[in-house]
């Protein structure tokens, strides 16, 4: 790490670092570059009452659609997913970089169940 003051440093010169965080709004002090949507940052949505993403996660509990599901874990499935995909269309409008979303890991290498979950 010749010329390298820190190993921070050395990852930023050939990576992006994207903090996996209980969310913040001071967009203004720390401008993120890009960010990730999981279900870390929803539950710290969930502690924090006054962030500006808890609208988000309100969008995704009042849509009709999950309630006519058959079960409550499909209903549960519906709703998680409902608020990781409007957190994540909240964060694009303000994030210049990428927005990805964590997905279950079962379907990591399955496009097809991807797109299914999508759809649902």
């Amino acid at each position: 790490m010749l010329g390298v003051s820190t190993e921070l440093d050395a990852v930023t010169s050939h990576s992006e670092i994207v903090p996996d965080t209980v969310i913040f709004d001071d967009f203004e002090k720390f401008p993120p570059t890009a960010a990730t949507v999981s279900s870390s940052l929803l539950l710290g949505i969930g502690g924090l009452p006054d962030t500006k993403f808890k609208s988000a996660v309100d969008r995704a509990l009042a849509d009709s659609e999950c309630y006519g599901l058959e079960n409550s874990d499909i209903q549960m499935s519906c709703f998680f997913n409902k608020a990781l995909a409007h957190v994540g269309g909240d964060l694009a409008k303000l994030v210049p970089g990428r927005v990805s979303t964590e997905v279950d890991v079962h379907l990591a290498y399955d496009t097809h169940g991807i797109v299914r979950k999508v759809v649902v």
